[in-house]
């Protein structure tokens, strides 16, 4: 059985406050326009007790327990981090939040093979 990534999406008041609502809106609309609904599990959180740095989005991969964590998200930004990190494997190092990886740097992202399922 494959194990999707997870997104949290922070929708605290803070988050919301400063477009929460609107990444959310943006990051539904680009996991279904790039055909990956069944690879991809969004999760609405409360606070990830990072107010003022948000909107903020967590992509774990279940598979490795990997996390990278990204801080003030603009929804015209949410293909680009589809895109670049969710099908290509990169994360987005211009986007990642620096509390959590200094220098924009952050462990190495181990990709699944398309479709992103693991190998029991």
């Amino acid at each position: 059985m494959s194990l999707p990534i997870q997104i949290f999406a922070c929708q605290n008041r803070t988050c919301r406050r400063d477009g929460g609502d609107r990444v959310l809106a943006a990051l539904e609309a680009e996991i279904i326009h790039q055909g990956l609904a069944e690879r991809v599990q969004i999760e609405q959180t409360g606070c990830l007790g990072q107010c003022g740095n948000g909107p903020m989005l967590i992509v774990v991969q279940p598979a490795t327990h990997q996390e990278v964590w990204y801080d003030r998200v603009r929804p015209e930004e949410v293909p680009q981090l589809v895109r670049e990190h969710l099908v290509a494997g990169r994360p987005v190092a211009d986007m990642l939040y620096r509390h959590k990886h200094p220098k924009r740097q952050f462990p190495d992202w181990t990709p699944l093979p398309p479709p992103w399922q693991t190998i029991p």
